[in-house]
């Protein structure tokens, strides 16, 4: 339930809150932004208005974490990261949101092209494909070096010159009782927890250092 509500939640309000700015051109800062969302999940009638599940509970909703709001450059993936008071620029844009839902929480995150160059498109179709490498690699008695490996040989082989590009933590597992360890080149074990308490993780995989070369002027989402 907490998924679905967070999932409908970004579609229907923050994205259509997003593409209103951008097609206005509206000034707004990624921490007044973050205040607006914060707020809409307190209306009343936000469920009904996102079309959540009809049998969700407008009084067992609640924010996991403080929405975020990143863009011009700029990206902090951590999880500690926060909106700053810096404009939203139109390029491109880092959201980060997570509800609870009776104590259950989830997670969603998702990198917006503003008219994207190809070069752009290709690096993000580029990322897409290392990141469903590393999940198909997250397998029982697999260790976290073989689930980064995976991704990192096909950036490697498929765009050589970017490998020096991608992060050296593709993100960390979690559970109820402990962490576990990053996604990382280090040789930890994966081992499978038993059924009622099994294994998730948060993958974020991302290339640093780029140059945008020859911004586009178009603003559209």
């Amino acid at each position: 339930m907490a998924c679905d509500i967070t999932s409908a939640f970004l579609r229907r309000h923050v994205v259509e809150r997003m593409e209103s700015i951008i097609d206005e051109e509206q000034k707004i800062t990624h921490s007044k932004f973050t205040d607006e969302v914060d707020t809409f999940l307190s209306d009343p009638k936000c469920l009904k208005k996102i079309k959540a599940p009809p049998e969700a509970q407008s009084d067992s909703v609640d924010w996991a974490y403080s929405p975020i709001f990143q863009s011009g450059g700029k990206y902090d993936l951590k999880p500690s990261a926060s909106s700053n008071d810096n404009q939203l620029h139109f390029g491109t844009i880092l959201c980060s949101l997570g509800i609870r839902y009776n104590s259950y929480c989830s997670n969603i995150s998702r990198t917006y092209l503003v008219q994207p160059t190809r070069a752009q498109e290709q690096n993000y179709e580029l990322l897409l494909e290392a990141q469903h490498a590393a999940i198909d690699a997250l397998r029982d008695g697999a260790t976290m070096k073989q689930v980064y490996n995976a991704a990192y040989k096909v950036v490697a082989s498929k765009k050589s010159d970017l490998q020096h590009n991608l992060t050296k933590n593709f993100g960390f597992g979690v559970s109820s009782h402990k962490p576990f360890p990053s996604v990382t080149q280090q040789h930890s074990p994966l081992k499978k927890k038993q059924k009622q308490n099994p294994m998730m993780f948060r993958l974020v995989l991302s290339l640093r250092s780029l140059v945008l070369q020859f911004p586009p002027k178009t603003r559209r989402l």
